[in-house]
């Protein structure tokens, strides 16, 4: 739908959602882009999220690449996205994987699905355009909870410079890093980020299943 699409906003949609099922704390697990929202979440909300696990996050403004930048233009994105938004969705997603062999046909088919659904490429040119990441990395030093960075050597979409810088920046923050492992280690280093991962919610008892 219409709307806003900036980590804030998403933030506070994921907020309103636990309130109606009544959690009150709570670990949050987010990927790529999900972990600006993740850590917007945890800023509008410290004394509620326990805890932080971030794969490959997108979550600097440096991390922003000139086609985002362009497209926030008015007239220019709309151009943009409509000459190159859904050419070839499963040949962009081989650039995320240390091995594209490894790529399950069943996300494919999911990915390729999701871009034909009506408002979609709307919708991705609102997010582009909202990510005002800038402001919202400024904040990352105030964040209380601890977090976990889960990170692919390999990523070419979210470099793993970008992962120790926010590493540096966030106060509680530890690093673990998958070699032979691009955007997904869930997928590309399921066991390993996995056992990581189990191993830092156990931590608490407020851990969303």
């Amino acid at each position: 739908p219409a709307g806003d699409y900036s980590p804030t906003a998403q933030a506070k949609l994921v907020a309103a959602l636990l309130d109606k099922l009544e959690i009150k704390r709570f670990a949050v697990v987010a990927h790529s882009w999900g972990s600006a929202v993740g850590l917007a979440l945890a800023l509008q909300h410290p004394d509620r999220v326990t805890r932080l696990a971030l794969y490959d996050a997108w979550a600097l403004d440096e991390q922003l690449p000139p086609f985002f930048r362009w497209a926030q233009t008015p007239g220019l994105g709309e151009l943009l996205l409509a000459l190159y938004y859904d050419q070839h969705p499963v040949d962009r997603m081989t650039h995320a994987f240390y091995d594209p062999a490894v790529i399950p046909q069943a996300l494919a088919d999911a990915v390729t699905r999701a871009l034909k659904r009506p408002g979609t490429k709307r919708a991705a040119l609102a997010a582009i355009r909202s990510q005002n990441l800038a402001a919202q990395q400024q904040h990352y030093k105030d964040v209380t909870a601890p977090v976990l960075l889960l990170w692919g050597a390999q990523d070419h979409v979210a470099a793993l410079h970008h992962g120790r810088k926010l590493q540096s920046l966030l106060p509680h923050a530890q690093l673990r890093v998958y070699q032979q492992c691009g955007h997904f280690p869930m997928i590309e280093a399921a066991t390993a980020s996995g056992s990581d991962l189990r191993r830092f919610l156990a931590q608490d008892r407020a851990v969303i299943r």
